[in-house]
């Protein structure tokens, strides 16, 4: 078997976490001997690989940083590294050693400097999302190969929710049964992540009294985030903050609409929202506009304007038909996503 070394930064509640837990245990499958290296330790997606049968090993102390040096010695091997962060840390790592043939994972975000573009000439190929994450590396000097690959989603729990499991899950964050849900997810590590969300359910929320917010996700930020949803509703907030948990999909599918409002990120949650048929209302940005069909799986509205949101948000709250035909709209959407295809797109790249 060839030998396919995964690098992460982190195994939290991550994109590139979540890509890798997904792709890992498939890619294992195809024929490869995988392991997953993670820069920064465990995390909740060290235990779903390590079931799987993927061996996961972390790089926290001085021996597993000096490992790095050794990472892919093996004949054939390929070493996939996953944003700019892990790849700097491999590249430092491993100065003076051969490497052998890797490839770079990239969201289009990055912001490279002329050390990047110095170590990323030895790179055999850079992997983006979307065709304007391509485009953001080139405006930045990056002249290497390029592959344009979508990311994966997983299979969604039973579509809709069991009545039993969503009132469970109902129950045990506090909603009332009768709930109409819009659920958003993603990292709270900024102050204004997942605000425009929130901002835009204070808009709509006086409409129906059923109507409540998740926020699905943990950080620093997340009692700022708190905070400002009660400071927007004096008379008692309707914004429902459950953490970081593995049960993001089943809230996804619990869900009447999907929010993803994000400045930045967000592609894990939209798919996983198409792959349950839910509708989603998502900021109009690269990454999200290569997943959502705007009036067909979901809305678009300019990021960071709540109110349009709002708007958005409110149409489908009113029009249960435009909900269902979006839905079943989505969750076909999702069959281009699907992990299989994006194996086979992986291993093309990893064969050169």
């Amino acid at each position: 078997m060839a030998p396919l070394h995964l690098i992460v930064s982190d195994l939290g509640f991550t994109g590139h976490a979540k890509q890798v837990s997904l792709l890992a245990p498939a890619l294992a499958r195809a024929g490869f001997a995988v392991t997953v290296h993670s820069f920064n330790g465990d995390g909740p997606f060290a235990g779903p690989l390590r079931e799987a049968g993927v061996p996961v090993q972390m790089g926290r102390s001085s021996r597993d940083w000096l490992a790095l040096r050794g990472v892919g010695r093996e004949a054939g091997a390929v070493v996939h590294v996953f944003g700019l962060p892990a790849f700097r840390r491999l590249a430092i790592a491993s100065v003076g050693v051969s490497r052998p043939r890797v490839v770079v994972s990239f969201t289009g975000r990055e912001r490279l400097r002329w050390f990047d573009r110095r170590f990323l000439k030895g790179v055999a190929r850079a992997i983006v999302p979307h065709a304007a994450a391509a485009a953001a590396l080139a405006r930045q000097g990056f002249s290497g190969s390029v592959s344009v690959i979508a990311p994966a989603v997983g299979t969604p729990p039973p579509n809709p929710l069991p009545e039993a499991e969503r009132g469970e899950l109902l129950r045990a964050n506090g909603l009332p049964a009768d709930a109409f849900l819009l659920v958003t997810a993603g990292r709270l590590d900024a102050p204004k992540r997942l605000f425009d969300a929130i901002w835009a359910f204070e808009v709509v929320r006086y409409t129906d009294t059923r109507l409540r917010l998740v926020v699905v996700g943990d950080g620093p930020d997340r009692p700022a985030a708190a905070a400002a949803a009660q400071a927007l509703a004096p008379d008692g907030s309707r914004v429902h903050f459950p953490g970081a948990t593995a049960a993001v999909p089943a809230w996804l599918t619990a869900a009447d609409i999907v929010v993803v409002t994000q400045r930045t990120g967000g592609a894990n949650v939209v798919l996983e929202a198409l792959a349950a048929g839910r509708p989603v209302v998502a900021a109009n940005t690269p990454e999200l506009t290569a997943l959502v069909r705007d009036g067909e799986t979901g809305i678009l509205v300019p990021p960071g304007d709540p109110p349009a949101a709002a708007k958005a948000i409110n149409r489908l709250a009113l029009d249960a038909g435009l909900r269902t035909r979006m839905g079943a709209a989505a969750a076909r959407a999702a069959a281009e996503f699907t992990i299989e295809r994006a194996v086979a797109a992986w291993t093309a790249v990893y064969a050169g």
